[in-house]
């Protein structure tokens, strides 16, 4: 199975999108933000301050508007994704999580 969570760098970071997790869970990237809003300052106090920014929403998608992405770092993401329910797909995005900041380590090294 390919993995698509992708390592980017945002403010030399390395870190990944929420809407890439999001995707992979199958659920909602809002449902993902009240996740990381829930648990905001135990992230941040443990993990460092989230990062974020925010765009514009393509038209025809709730009538415009903002949305914000988060940029979380390795401990933020894999604190995320520990969050969501131990099912098959659960899992696997876990491991892909972990094996794909484990790639970007032994790339940008």
């Amino acid at each position: 199975m390919e993995n698509q969570i992708v390592i980017t760098k945002y403010n030399n970071v390395d870190s990944v999108d929420s809407r890439l997790i999001a995707n992979e869970l199958g659920i909602q990237h809002k449902n993902l933000l009240e996740l990381i809003k829930k648990y905001e300052s135990k992230i941040e106090s443990r993990f460092g301050l989230l990062a974020f920014e925010t765009l514009p929403r393509l038209e025809g998608q709730h009538g415009g508007g903002e949305v914000t992405i988060y940029h979380l770092n390795e401990n933020q993401a894999i604190f995320t994704s520990t969050l969501s329910r131990n099912t098959e797909k659960g899992v696997e995005v876990k491991l892909k999580i972990v094996e794909a900041f484990s790639n970007a380590r032994a790339a940008f090294d």
